[in-house]
Order: C-alpha cells, then sequence, then structure tokens
C-alpha cells in the first residue's frame, strides 16, 4: 500500500498542494487533505488544472473507472481555486441529478469566470423551467432561482452563445467538450438537432477513452440498429462501471425474462450498484412481475430517490392501491406530486382532477396551481362548471323520480 506519510512529507517538500490524489481501491480515501499551503497565483492556477483534470477522468472514466463521487470531490477542490471547467462539469452533474438551482449557480460561476459554454447550461435550465425574462421562480414553493446574465436574456440566445463557445473550445482542441457538444447536436440546443454531427462529436470523445461519449455513441447506433457497432462500445463502458452503458448492454443484447437471463441480470445489477435510474427501475418491474414485491419496491424507492419518473408513478399506485402495502394515501400523493414537480403530464392530469373533484387534500391555492399546470383555461373552467350543473341537476331530478 502506499505511504500516505511519505507522500504528505513530499507534497509539503514541493509546495504543491493541498490535496493528493491516492490510486487505491477506496473511494474517499483517494483524496488525502493537508493543511493549506501559500501558493503564488501561477501555482493556484495550476493545482486548479490538476484538480479539474482528475474530476474529469472520474466523471468520464477515462483511465479511472467512473466514479461521480470523486469526481464532484476534485471538481469542489478546483472550484475553490476558481476553476471555471470544474464548475462547467459540476454544473452538468448537478442538472443530471435534477438539482437545477445548484446547476444554475455552478453555471453563472463557471460564467463569471470566463467560461461562455456554461451558456447553454444556464439557457437549458430556463428553457426546461419555462422562466421569463426577468429570472422569477421555480414552482411550487422552490426557492426563487436568478440566473440572468446583466440584461436579462431569452433563454434561445443563451443557449446559441453557450453552443459557439462549446464549439469554439472542441475545434480549438480541447477534447474535453467533445461529449457535451455531441449532446448539444443530438438534441438540438442551441443548434440546429444534427445526428451526424452528433455522432461525430460522439466519437472523438470515444476515442479519448471516454465512457459517456462510447455510450452516447452506442445508444445512437442502437437507435440505428447497428448492433455490431454499438455492442464493443457498450462493453468497454459498462467495463469502466459507467451504469448507463451497463443498462443498455442489459436490455440489447440479453433477454431478462428469458430462462437463461443471468447475464441481463448480472449487468442490471451491476448497473443499479451504480445507482442508474433506469436499471434500478427496470428491476422493480422484474421483480414486481415475479411476485417478489418487498424486492420490487426496494429498487422503485431507490430509483424514485433519483428522481426517475416511473418508479414514482408505480409506487404512487402501489400505496394508492395498496397493492402488497397497506394502502397509505398520503404517502401515494406524496409521490404523484413529486412525479409531477418533474414535469410528468401524467401526474399533473391526475392532480388537477384531483383539485376539481376536492380530493387530494390540497388547499385553494395549490389546487388552483394544479389546474392550470394541466392547461385548464377560465373559459374551460367555467365550461366545466356549467356542465357540473348539469349533471347535479339530472341527479337530483333522478333521485325525485325515483321516490
Amino acid at each position: 500500500m502506499t505511504n500516505i506519510v511519505a507522500l504528505i512529507a513530499a507534497t509539503v517538500l514541493n509546495l504543491q498542494t493541498h490535496l493528493i490524489p491516492v490510486k487505491s481501491n477506496e473511494a474517499l480515501t483517494n483524496l488525502v487533505m493537508i493543511e493549506q499551503i501559500p501558493m503564488t497565483q501561477a501555482q493556484r492556477a495550476e493545482k486548479a488544472k490538476t484538480f479539474y483534470e482528475e474530476g474529469y477522468d472520474y466523471f468520464y472514466g477515462i483511465s479511472y473507472p467512473v466514479n461521480r463521487t470523486l469526481a464532484v470531490k476534485y471538481f469542489q477542490e478546483a472550484e475553490k481555486l476558481k476553476n471555471a471547467d470544474a464548475l462547467f462539469f459540476l454544473s452538468i452533474h448537478q442538472q443530471n441529478n435534477g438539482n437545477l438551482k445548484e446547476a444554475a449557480q455552478a453555471a453563472k460561476r463557471s460564467l463569471e469566470l470566463g467560461n461562455e459554454a456554461a451558456k447553454i447550461i444556464l439557457g437549458k435550465i430556463q428553457k426546461d423551467e419555462k422562466l421569463r425574462k426577468e429570472g422569477n421562480t421555480l414552482e411550487l414553493g422552490n426557492e426563487v432561482t436568478k440566473i440572468t446574465v446583466g440584461e436579462t436574456q431569452e433563454y434561445e440566445t443563451l443557449m446559441k452563445e453557450g453552443f459557439n463557445a462549446l464549439k469554439k473550445k472542441v475545434d480549438s482542441g480541447d477534447m474535453h467538450y467533445a461529449n457535451s457538444l455531441g449532446y448539444a447536436y443530438e438534441f438540438g440546443i442551441g443548434t440546429s438537432l444534427n445526428i451526424k454531427e452528433a455522432m461525430k462529436y460522439y466519437e472523438m470523445a470515444a476515442k479519448q477513452n471516454n465512457a459517456i461519449g462510447m455510450t452516447n455513441l452506442a445508444d445512437l447506433y442502437i437507435q440505428e440498429n447497428k448492433l455490431k457497432k454499438a455492442k464493443p462500445l457498450l462493453v468497454k463502458a459498462a467495463e469502466k462501471e459507467y451504469g448507463y452503458a451497463q443498462y443498455l448492454l442489459a436490455m440489447n443484447f440479453f433477454d431478462l425474462y428469458s430462462d437463461n437471463n443471468k447475464e441481463a441480470l448480472f449487468w442490471l445489477e451491476r448497473a443499479a450498484s451504480n445507482d442508474e435510474p433506469y436499471a434500478l427501475y427496470q428491476l422493480g418491474l422484474y421483480y414486481s412481475e415475479a411476485n417478489d414485491l418487498a424486492k420490487a419496491i426496494k429498487y422503485y424507492q431507490r430509483a424514485a430517490e433519483l428522481n426517475n419518473a416511473d418508479a414514482l408513478l408505480e409506487l404512487y399506485y402501489i400505496y394508492g392501491e395498496g397493492i402488497g402495502v397497506e394502502q397509505d394515501d398520503d404517502k401515494a400523493l406524496f409521490f404523484l406530486k413529486k412525479v409531477a414537480e418533474l414535469g410528468n403530464q401524467e401526474a399533473i392530469e391526475e392532480l388537477a382532477a384531483q383539485a376539481l373533484s376536492g380530493e387530494g387534500n390540497m388547499d385553494a391555492k395549490e389546487a388552483e396551481y394544479w389546474i392550470k399546470k394541466a392547461g385548464y383555461t377560465e373559459e374551460m373552467l367555467k365550461e366545466l362548471d356549467k356542465l357540473q350543473e348539469k349533471s347535479l341537476e339530472m341527479f337530483e331530478k333522478m333521485q325525485k323520480e325515483n321516490q
């Protein structure tokens, strides 16, 4: 085992850092903290770059297995030393986890430090949250999140400017951003959707040994039914412990519901151990159909904690109907609201229906929120009131006739 004391002593003598990466199998012991050491501005910049590179390596599985916990630790150390690139990828991590406020803050800080590419994240968050020009609030009681940059800009402008900066980085040789550029092309963020260009940049990322770039490229190959091209990419990314690659490998190349499903279960369970939400949800379905509801709920619960909409809906139905558990309307409503807050239309419409019928234990303000969120206009509500009045009149008339 590496002599930690010797490493620290060597670092102190070189006046290089206050954080040493130790390549071992124990996750958080990979970072050894020592006292803050005075550094020149150039030394701080170099050390910030070192932390950023280590974080990027763990984030994308370049030479280590994918490890988001360690990646975030390194990015945060680089952030302390004002590294704009680390903040960009920290923002992506927060956005992927549904932490939009934290994602916006990290992206804004990255932009303040000169990384124009961060605008693509800020614009995407504004678009997804349907924020108006002046900033405004995230919906249903979340804290106010101002993500304006100087004068308020339209999210489309932000995304376009961010995309241009992103492309400039990659075209000038910074392959760290190749996967993000491919993603922008694949989903038309700040540019026109272009699958051919997306594949080009994902391939660039894959050639850098980027596990996520490999997986994104493989995913597009699967969509084109080019499975022979997809499989080796997924196997390589899966062996780097990238959960989504493990999930895709299980679901596209093995049969979970056959008698010979050991490989499928192996990769799904490995993906689940890496907190891949889709794999957790899929295992929940599998064990539900196998009548092992306790195990199914365990997987659904973890997937729900990671904001998987399908798992949240399953838990809503399970607790709402009392399927294999004691019926719990409050718990069911909790899961329904959580999935609705993620933008799931089915859940939004169900909450609106409950609000209109006086169910769901909502106050007037919350009921009005879900009704409007479901797309009901004032005119539609008036017509609905008329229909309800007519229905009541008909019901009362029928009661009198039957007396």
